[in-house]
């Protein structure tokens, strides 16, 4: 007995233009163009998030923060603080940041590392005896020596006649107690990093100095050495917004630097908040 094979349906060339106008074939065409909206969606949001990877942020203001909030700050912000430097700042706490490279408002990619300075939280001592040769030398030279080697300051408590060179140390103090003079200096007394010396110079006349140079230098500095000149400070301009005047920069003084001025004389400075490209 024959089996009966079933009939394959079959299309007719007179019904393809009939098809396209049917539902199905509108349906159909939706839901591809609806796969292709979402597939377009989705790369350009993976394209975007691509891209925007490693574009650059602000660079926020981490001096005067203490280290340990401004690591908490800098990890949210993708940011790797590096402590390169330490300094004894007496009357300030200890961990505190003082100085930062890139500087705030500096535009960076994230995981830049932030280079900073910050305070000592207890000063290192020394012995009088590891100081150099300080009577009769020149004071401005041994300041500077003084302040970058030791980290002490330097204060000129008295101009004294002396038939010597102008400016010379007679004799250096340290909290009442003389360390060297003509006749002699004093060994095994423990100073503290970031304390002051006190000063006796020479003159040849009346109580003068030579006007020290403070251009380039930051206000805080500034204002230290007018107290180690015995200098008033009688007019302060600002020549831009001003938004840390510890860290100002001096760009123009008055008088200029070198001239002889009697001590207690006042004098004219002009700060801005960034350092000029001329200054080192």
């Amino acid at each position: 007995m024959a089996s009966i094979q079933p009939k394959q349906a079959k299309i007719h060339i007179t019904e393809i233009p009939a098809f396209f106008k049917s539902k199905l074939f509108g349906h159909t065409l939706l839901r591809l163009f609806l796969v292709f909206l979402i597939l377009w969606i989705l790369h350009s949001i993976f394209l975007r998030l691509y891209t925007n990877h490693g574009q650059k942020i602000k660079m926020p203001k981490y001096i005067g923060v203490s280290q340990e909030e401004a690591i908490k700050h800098a990890r949210k912000k993708d940011f790797v603080l590096l402590v390169t430097d330490s300094i004894f700042w007496k009357g300030k706490p200890g961990g505190l940041i003082i100085s930062q490279i890139p500087t705030a408002g500096s535009m960076v990619k994230e995981g830049r590392s932030i280079y900073v300075t910050i305070t000592k939280y207890r000063a290192e001592g020394l012995l009088s005896s590891d100081l150099p040769i300080l009577y009769g030398k020149r004071f401005e030279f041994k300041r500077k020596e003084l302040y970058n080697n030791f980290e002490l300051y330097s204060r000129v408590k008295e101009i004294r006649y002396d038939p010597g060179p102008e400016q010379h140390i007679l004799e250096v103090q340290y909290k009442g107690q003389v360390l060297t003079d003509a006749e002699k200096r004093t060994d095994n007394i423990e100073i503290l990093k970031g304390d002051t010396l006190d000063f006796v110079l020479s003159t040849q006349s009346g109580g003068k100095v030579d006007m020290p140079k403070l251009r380039c230098m930051n206000f805080a500095e500034v204002r230290f050495l007018l107290n180690t000149y015995k200098l008033e400070l009688s007019d302060l301009q600002y020549m831009s917004e001003i938004t840390d005047e510890e860290n100002a920069i001096v760009v123009w003084q008055y008088p200029n630097p070198g001239e002889s001025i009697a001590l207690g004389s006042t004098i004219q400075l002009k700060i801005q908040q960034d350092k000029p490209a001329d200054c080192d």
